[in-house]
């Protein structure tokens, strides 16, 4: 709404094709935790070591799905608009670079969200949603009539970042998340992502398709995680059978 009262239209339409993407993307988090949630609201209230164990566990496979799409899209984002929606529109690669850090951000913040809704905190819940509704209105303020539809997207990745800090300070307070416990598999998950951006900064020369880079990166990446013993192989397995089936069941 505001983008359309202070850009127009026409800075909506690019917005929106980049949204579409990394919207998109968002499935994947919330299938994820849709398929973890009953196991860690059962462990929360019986069995806090194990409840300690699966938000890791969580932690690290969220990020490590959420970082390669941030990380991956600053060298991907402008033809995979071009590819999907023409030359017209490749002026929205930036704001998806931009959005895909929402996208990477929000994995992790959607397990804290969940977090907070299986330990009793809803009220926190909302008042920091009330709180970040204001700071976008703010940030939107500023950012769009300086950068139109590139800064409705920092906008949006700023509220992300603020709105996760939060959460996992209060949840840090409460003794429910400890990032600490998590750092050294975030520290494999970061290796593993500099081999991705290794890959594609290598492969951008080369002129290969968008869809081929990403192919190939994904590729890349799931071995180093797997060599990297992130997760094992039964991991995925598990994920990948289960996770989207619970996801439409909850739907």
């Amino acid at each position: 709404f505001m983008l359309s009262k202070m850009q127009g239209f026409e800075s909506v339409g690019h917005y929106s094709v980049a949204t579409r993407i990394s919207e998109a993307l968002t499935v994947v988090a919330t299938s994820l935790m849709a398929s973890l949630f009953p196991i860690l609201s059962q462990a929360y209230r019986s069995n806090r070591p194990e409840f300690d164990r699966l938000v890791s566990k969580a932690s690290k496979i969220l990020a490590g799905a959420g970082l390669p799409l941030a990380l991956g899209g600053m060298w991907t984002a402008a033809d995979l608009i071009q590819l999907l929606f023409g030359e017209p529109f490749r002026g929205s690669g930036p704001t998806l670079m931009i959005l895909l850090w929402f996208t990477g951000v929000g994995f992790l913040a959607t397990l804290l969200v969940n977090l907070l809704i299986l330990c009793g905190r809803q009220v926190v819940d909302t008042w920091i949603s009330l709180g970040l509704v204001a700071a976008n209105i703010a940030m939107n303020t500023v950012l769009i009539p300086r950068f139109g539809y590139n800064g409705a997207a920092l906008a949006t990745v700023m509220v992300e970042v603020f709105g996760s800090l939060a959460m996992a300070a209060y949840l840090g307070q409460q003794g429910i998340f400890s990032l600490h416990k998590i750092l050294p598999d975030l520290g494999r998950v970061a290796a593993a992502n500099v081999v991705l951006v290794a890959l594609l900064v290598l492969t951008q020369p080369l002129g290969l398709p968008v869809l081929v880079r990403i192919a190939m990166g994904a590729s890349v990446y799931l071995g180093s995680l797997l060599m990297l013993k992130v997760f094992s192989l039964a991991d995925l397995k598990y994920y990948l059978a289960h996770g989207f089936k619970k996801q439409l069941s909850y739907e």
